[in-house]
């Protein structure tokens, strides 16, 4: 008979280590992260974008994704601040502000990840 609780208790036991490990299997992301800028599907994620424009003039703003990918992002007016939602097409992207005036600005390329909150600065030009 003391072999029998002996065994049903390894049985018990095996039986939860079992269910804790599929538990924590499920709760694992479905998704993959990407890697080597590979893109993820469109609807997948977003990114905000907050551009803080310190010159006078106002400026249309471009985001362009790793691929070649080019998507208007809004207008930023001057001496102002506004806050844009993207949705996240790459893990890498480079922001350009066409000023009304007819100049161009291309900011560094930045590395992003859906989710992020990336803040923009555009100095005054004078």
């Amino acid at each position: 008979m003391k072999r029998f609780l002996v065994s049903s208790n390894r049985v018990v036991f095996c039986v939860a280590l079992l269910s804790a490990s599929l538990l924590i299997g499920c709760s694992r992301s479905s998704r993959p992260a990407p890697m080597f800028g590979a893109a993820m599907p469109l609807g997948s994620g977003s990114v905000m974008v907050t551009i803080q424009n310190n010159d006078f003039k106002d400026a249309t703003i471009y985001a362009t994704w790793s691929g070649g990918m080019r998507q208007r992002v809004g207008l930023s007016v001057g001496k102002s601040s506004q806050t844009f939602n993207l949705e996240w097409r790459s893990d890498i992207v480079q922001f350009e502000a066409d000023f009304m005036a007819g100049r161009r600005f291309t900011f560094g390329s930045i590395n992003v990840y859906e989710g992020d909150h990336l803040q923009l600065v555009i100095m005054n030009q004078g």
